[in-house]
């Protein structure tokens, strides 16, 4: 209140624990000692049922050889909050963030795992596997697959399907293909013939 003792002030709110008030106390301490430097130190002043906070601004001045001091208190409460909330915001898409990319992590793992079953399958089984783009040129195939074809994996690497199948059975594989990439029906099953480079023919589905 009026006439009462700013530093004691302080001093009692630093036996209190508010390491505030110290910061408080020594910038008017520095002030009063003739330091022109102004000192903004934000504090808490919670009261029951609300969340306050407030700026001390400690600014100094010398009228003839005395020195002064001016304490001014403005009410920050709106701001403090918006940075709280702010705050926990990003903590809480910092937290999703997290989450996320381990999901992510794990779906990888996953995908890593299935994908190593599904080369050794495509590798180690018997039967001639290959695996076509939309554009049907051959992307992927397994040495059963070359095998079959009578070829090696040079020479059917980007080579078109059609360019293996029958002329008398490429028209209603070329179908087929277009409605299946139409989504008309899930996929194709056919017995299709095979012209080898060595003159044989053989039949595939």
């Amino acid at each position: 209140g009026v006439g009462a003792n700013y530093l004691e002030v302080c001093a009692v709110a630093v036996q209190r624990g508010s390491a505030e008030a110290a910061q408080v106390a020594l910038a008017l301490q520095a002030a009063l000692a003739g330091s022109p430097e102004k000192v903004d130190t934000e504090y808490p002043c919670h009261g029951a049922g609300a969340q306050r906070w407030f700026v001390a601004r400690v600014s100094g001045f010398q009228i003839g050889r005395y020195s002064y001091a001016i304490v001014t208190h403005q009410n920050i409460t709106d701001r403090k909050l918006a940075e709280l909330a702010v705050g926990e915001l990003n903590d809480n898409l910092e937290l999703r963030v997290q989450e996320r990319t381990a999901e992510l992590k794990d779906a990888n793992q996953r995908l890593q795992v299935s994908e190593a079953r599904f080369r050794a399958i495509f590798e180690d089984v018997g039967v001639g596997f290959a695996v076509a783009g939309l554009d049907g040129k051959l992307q992927q195939f397994n040495a059963a697959y070359c095998a079959i074809m009578g070829r090696d994996a040079a020479s059917l690497k980007e080579t078109q399907l059609r360019e293996l199948v029958h002329p008398d059975d490429l028209a209603e594989l070329e179908s087929e293909r277009r409605k299946m990439l139409r989504g008309e029906i899930p996929g194709v099953l056919l017995e299709v013939r095979i012209l080898r480079p060595d003159g044989e023919t053989i039949w595939i589905h």
